[in-house]
């Protein structure tokens, strides 16, 4: 996901259970960023203009906050 301080999120698209693609992303973020917090911060803006699936499918768990 991330190297060199370069980031790519991988977006499927899946309705009815098929594939409809795919679709790179590359964020920026600062190099103290964990990867975690990276991820946590795209699912957040990418779903804020969006319906959100009923189940979101993700490479990693990230802390829970308090």
């Amino acid at each position: 996901m991330s190297k060199a301080g370069q980031t790519c999120i991988q977006v499927f698209f899946f309705r009815a259970g098929q594939n409809w693609g795919n679709r790179p992303y590359f964020p920026r973020m600062p190099f103290d960023m964990e990867p975690h917090e990276v991820l946590e911060s795209f699912v957040g803006q990418f779903y804020d203009e969006r319906i959100a699936p009923r189940l979101l499918l993700v490479c990693m768990t990230w802390p829970a906050r308090p």
